[in-house]
């Protein structure tokens, strides 16, 4: 027999004869309690016997033209898979059935050797904190693909509480803790409940989203506010359809004068307002700058320019698991029909 022919014939005896019966067969180990004793001896049985078989077959394989040593290397490691085998079918055994049942539908040993291996350098709370708040954050930027590509999302229903959920794409310039935003609230709502002033006069307009900040680490040039000082970011949004103007800063700017009326905003408080829609005219990004001492700024976005930010703030890894990641598949299966389809024309262009 040639020798390419027994390697083929070798490779392919041992995986028919005991490969996929012993996967089989540990598949089927303690998945109910009843049943477990009587599985277990059965599985053990077989594989006692399948490994004298492929024994048996590897003593009847031509080894011509192979020398001692390779053929002595070529037992070896079928014995190390044995026994490989063997380590993954005990340690199926000590688990509960229904870990069991999923560890072997879904992790092969190579994956059980890397999960190893990642323990090993996290520990368990170590991954199950850090992926926990990347998920949350993978899962806004699902959010923010599915809600702004959406041509049918409202602005008050769909649009703002993606935002909302979603103001760490801010970080680091801006800071937002808990509680410290107000979500379509009346301007003196905001007055009342964010900046502690008892105001009594009636204010109808209703910004998007107004928050109390602290700048950290911002990187921006000529940044007004001083790291750990408190200022006020206000966001204004508008369809995704639309593009922003001229008219739509001018708007944003009429809630900061309200703001100031109340009394809730001090002469030098700093402010950054930023106008967010499908795109923005030419010429019209900003920063706009207004107030007695150049403390308001009002800069005009793209909704794809923050889906990118959040992107680059999470380490780049969601287009990469995006269809791997059962939790972000299982969102955009759940997400209605028309939201599914990943429209690839960028949103400022629309």
């Amino acid at each position: 027999m040639p020798i390419v022919d027994g390697v083929l014939v070798d490779t392919a005896l041992f995986f028919v004869t005991f490969g996929l019966p012993a996967i089989t067969f540990a598949i089927m180990l303690y998945l109910t309690d009843r049943d477990r004793d009587v599985t277990a001896e059965a599985a053990e049985n077989r594989f006692a016997a399948l490994a004298t078989e492929h024994n048996t077959l590897l003593t009847a394989l031509d080894f011509q033209g192979l020398s001692h040593d390779e053929r002595a290397r070529r037992i070896a490691a079928t014995k190390d898979i044995l026994a490989d085998a063997q380590t993954w079918l005990d340690y199926v055994r000590s688990l509960p059935p229904e870990v069991a049942s999923h560890l072997m539908q879904n992790v092969t040993p190579l994956d059980l050797e890397r999960l190893l291996t990642l323990q090993h350098q996290w520990s368990t709370d170590g991954l199950e904190s850090t992926l926990a708040k990347l998920a949350g954050r993978l899962n806004d930027i699902a959010d923010m693909e599915r809600v702004w590509r959406d041509k049918k999302a409202l602005e008050v229903r769909d649009v703002t509480p993606v935002v909302a959920r979603s103001l760490w794409v801010f970080e680091p310039d801006f800071v937002v803790q808990p509680q410290r935003h107000r979500v379509n609230a009346s301007v003196k709502t905001v007055a009342n409940e964010l900046f502690g002033l008892d105001v009594s006069d009636t204010i109808s307009q209703r910004p998007d989203i107004v928050a109390r900040s602290r700048s950290q680490l911002s990187l921006q040039p000529n940044h007004q506010w001083q790291d750990g000082e408190e200022g006020t970011l206000l966001l204004e949004l508008k369809n995704a359809n639309k593009e922003i103007g001229t008219a739509d800063q001018t708007q944003a700017s009429s809630y900061i004068r309200q703001l100031v009326r109340a009394g809730a905003l001090p002469d030098r408080e700093p402010v950054d307002c930023y106008v967010i829609g499908g795109g923005v005219h030419d010429h019209e990004g900003g920063p706009r700058i207004e107030g007695w001492y150049h403390n308001v700024r009002i800069t005009s976005l793209s909704y794809e320019n923050l889906i990118e930010r959040a992107k680059c703030l999470t380490l780049g890894v969601y287009d990469d698991v995006k269809n791997v990641a059962p939790f972000l598949a299982a969102g955009r299966a759940s997400a209605p029909a028309s939201e599914q389809a990943n429209d690839p024309v960028p949103l400022a262009a629309e």
